[in-house]
C-alpha cells in the first residue's frame, strides 16, 4: 500500500498534506484494489462471513468456528476397534459381510477393502502354488461337484478346508501365515472361490448370488 505523497503549495513550494476525506478515499481506493488482488488468488470463501482461505481444509476449520451442522468433513462413525471386531468376525466365519457391517457401524466397502484391498485381490494364489493334481483334491474335499453343472457349492468351512491343506507341502511352509482365522487365509479362500467359480458359504456373501468379478478380482461392491 503507497503512502500518500504531500502535494506541493503554488506559491512557495511548500509541501502541503492532503485534507482529511482525500486522504480516507484514497486509502479506500487502495484498499479494494489489495482485496481484489486478494480474491483472486484465493479460491476458498466461507459463505457466511465471507473470509477467504487458502485450502477446503482452512475452511473447514474455520466453519467449524460458526458451529453450524453439515460443515466441514463428516466424522468416521466408527472407530479402529470395530473395524478390527468386525474383520475377526468375517474372517472366521462367524457371520457375513453384510452382518458385520450393520452389527459394527462399518460401512461395508470400507471393511471389504480392508480385508480383501482394493486392487490385484487374486495375486494371493501365487503365494499357495499348489500343483492341479492339488488343487483339484481341495476342489474335491471342499466343494459338492455336480456333473455339468458350471459352479460349484462349498460344504466344508474354512477351518476344515486349511486344516486339508496342510497335508500339501507350499502349506507346511507358510501354515502359520495362512492359519484359520487370519486375513492371509480368508483371502486365498475367496480367490480360490473366483478361480474355480464356486459358490461359498453364507459367510463370504451372506447366501447372495455371486458377483461377476474381472480377472484382477475387481468387481461390483453392492452385491458383496
Amino acid at each position: 500500500m503507497t503512502t500518500p505523497r504531500p502535494e506541493a503549495d503554488r506559491d512557495g513550494g511548500v509541501p502541503k498534506e492532503r485534507c482529511t476525506v482525500c486522504r480516507q478515499d484514497h486509502l479506500a481506493k487502495e484498499l479494494q484494489q489489495y482485496r481484489r488482488v486478494l480474491s483472486d488468488r484465493l479460491v476458498f470463501r466461507c459463505s457466511i462471513c465471507g473470509g477467504d482461505y487458502l485450502s477446503k481444509e482452512e475452511l473447514w476449520d474455520h466453519q467449524d468456528l460458526h458451529e453450524l451442522p453439515g460443515t466441514g468433513p463428516k466424522p468416521k462413525v466408527w472407530n479402529s476397534n470395530q473395524m478390527q471386531e468386525a474383520i475377526v468376525a468375517v474372517v472366521s466365519q462367524q457371520c457375513g459381510i453384510s452382518q458385520a457391517s450393520t452389527q459394527y457401524g462399518v460401512p461395508k466397502g470400507t471393511l471389504y477393502d480392508n480385508i480383501l484391498g482394493k486392487d490385484n485381490r487374486m495375486n494371493v494364489l501365487h503365494e499357495l502354488p499348489f500343483s492341479p493334481e492339488e488343487e483339484d483334491a481341495i476342489l474335491n474335499f471342499a466343494c459338492l461337484l455336480s456333473p455339468g453343472a458350471q459352479s460349484k457349492r462349498a460344504i466344508r468351512s474354512l477351518c476344515s478346508i486349511l486344516e486339508f491343506m496342510s497335508q500339501f507341502p507350499c502349506f507346511q511352509e507358510k501354515a502359520e501365515q495362512f492359519k484359520f482365522g487370519g486375513i492371509p487365509g480368508f483371502k486365498w479362500w475367496w480367490a480360490f472361490c473366483r478361480k474355480h467359480s464356486i459358490d461359498p458359504p453364507r459367510s463370504l456373501f451372506d447366501g447372495r448370488k455371486r458377483p461377476k468379478f474381472d480377472d484382477t478380482g475387481n468387481g461390483r461392491k453392492d452385491l458383496i
